[in-house]
């Protein structure tokens, strides 16, 4: 080995921290589990927002929890399928 590892740059954790989430969360999306409507395109994209959050998770912890928690009382006072709570939420909160 040439020298010692490198930690990647704090976006790259950030972004492959909301991919995880969006991807766990379009999965359970998919799963149809509850709620009064079928999910459609607004479902997944909501499920794709955590990508931007999570990249101004640092700077902006406060408003990204707002964001996140005002996204889910919208998703399901739609009438969205159950998309896993604490996914979201516990992304937004952690400091890596």
């Amino acid at each position: 080995m040439d020298g010692p590892l490198r930690r990647p740059a704090p976006w790259v954790a950030d972004s492959l921290l909301g991919l995880a989430v969006t991807a766990t969360l379009a999965a359970v999306v998919s799963a149809r589990q509850g709620g009064t409507q079928q999910p459609d395109a607004i479902a997944y994209a909501w499920a794709a927002g955590p990508v931007l959050l999570m990249l101004a998770r640092r700077q902006y912890l406060r408003a990204v929890l707002s964001v996140t928690v005002l996204g889910l009382f919208a998703y399901y006072a739609a009438g969205y399928p159950a998309a896993g709570i604490a996914v979201p939420l516990a992304a937004a909160r952690s400091r890596s």
